[in-house]
């Protein structure tokens, strides 16, 4: 026996212009990474997204290209099993990883491998109390505050979800305030508004519109990275000036994430497994964050049915940890950023089933993944 390591290429066509802070795109690129050994086979997505905090394209596939030949001399010296454990260990070794979406999609594939060989879905692979959750609470995401209109806000709440996140810092400050104000109008009574400005605005701009939005009680649930320049000094200012929750997203990958003991200068964290390395990174982050207060959200980064689903599954295990570690510090489960699917024209495979702002995981052994037939 032996493990065969290959990626292939995709390029995802979005359905309209997804546009942040930063930069706006028109479709979804990545590779398809697929490990065979033992008569079955694991799926990870290589979906590298700079503004995101991931390696650049180039990088990932030099890195993929580096997996390919390692695992190979891994297989070629150990039954299957023994290098499998081999490379995930040495994945696990090469935290904080200069190509994480790379890494990412390799530990991926080999955990994907490792449940189904097992019959256990992954979450129950990362965490043996996630086996139980099968559904998990999902924002709505929505793109740019400045394309929403209150029938699309409406459509939205129709279908079940309750948060919903916008893009903003892309246009002047007056212009996107009037139109949360539009969006708020249309919101059910229990909705709730999720914004992330991506690192768009300085000091004075991201007091401005804290100091806007809590005039006008508007329903904000939190507000990822309003700072250009994240000083832990102007985060903790700006964190005890609003009543809603500051996030990290992509400046994690800039600070010493992986050091123990975490210090986080705002009351939550959002986590991407392609820019934090892999599945387990994730759930280790998750982890330390929760014992520290920290709330933990996981999102996606915008990629394939492949990468949405094992998301989805460390997500469980998260969910799961919660409930052991901080059952009474944060009792509810909050909105994970999964729901993204239905921005690709097409897909690899199926995505996870949305459903009255629920995603929807199976029992089914491995990640869920299944690519469509090519």
């Amino acid at each position: 026996m032996s493990i065969h390591l290959s990626f292939k290429s995709y390029s995802l066509p979005f359905i309209a212009a997804w546009q942040s802070a930063h930069e706006r795109q028109w479709q979804r690129a990545g590779w398809l990474v697929r490990i065979a050994a033992a008569g079955d086979c694991g799926y990870g997505d290589a979906a590298p997204l700079p503004a995101a905090g991931t390696e650049a394209p180039a990088a990932t596939v030099s890195r993929l290209h580096h997996w390919q030949q390692r695992v190979g001399q891994l297989s070629a010296v150990a039954d299957d099993l023994t290098a499998i454990y081999a490379a995930l260990a040495e994945l696990a070794a090469a935290v904080p990883s200069a190509a994480p979406a790379a890494d990412c999609a390799v530990e991926t594939a080999l955990l994907d491998l490792c449940a189904k060989l097992r019959g256990w879905p992954l979450r129950g692979w990362l965490s043996a109390q996630a086996v139980e959750i099968q559904c998990i609470p999902v924002n709505a995401a929505l793109g740019a505050v400045s394309k929403q209109t209150a029938a699309a806000v409406t459509a939205s709440a129709a279908l079940g979800f309750r948060v919903f996140k916008l893009k903003v810092g892309i246009a002047p400050l007056a212009d996107e305030l009037r139109w949360l104000h539009t969006v708020a109008a249309a919101l059910p009574s229990d909705g709730q508004l999720r914004l992330d400005a991506n690192q768009a605005w300085d000091v004075d701009t991201a007091q401005q519109a804290i100091r806007a939005l809590q005039q006008a009680d508007l329903p904000i649930e939190s507000l990822e990275e309003p700072l250009a320049q994240p000083t832990d000094a102007a985060l903790v200012a700006l964190q005890q000036q609003c009543d809603f929750a500051l996030a990290l997203d992509e400046s994690l990958a800039r600070r010493d994430w992986w050091t123990a003991p975490l210090t986080v200068p705002v009351r939550r964290v959002v986590l991407k497994p392609s820019a934090l390395g892999g599945l387990r990174p994730t759930l280790a982050l998750a982890e330390a964050a929760l014992a520290g207060g920290v709330e933990v959200v996981v999102t996606s980064v915008l990629e394939s049915a492949a990468g949405i689903w094992a998301t989805a599954q460390v997500a469980a295990a998260i969910i799961a940890e919660q409930s052991v570690l901080n059952q009474t510090v944060m009792p509810r489960t909050l909105a994970q950023g999964l729901a993204t699917s239905d921005w690709l024209a097409r897909d690899l495979g199926a995505a996870p089933l949305v459903r009255a702002g629920y995603l929807h995981l199976n029992d089914a052994p491995g990640s869920g993944f299944v690519p469509h037939p090519t």
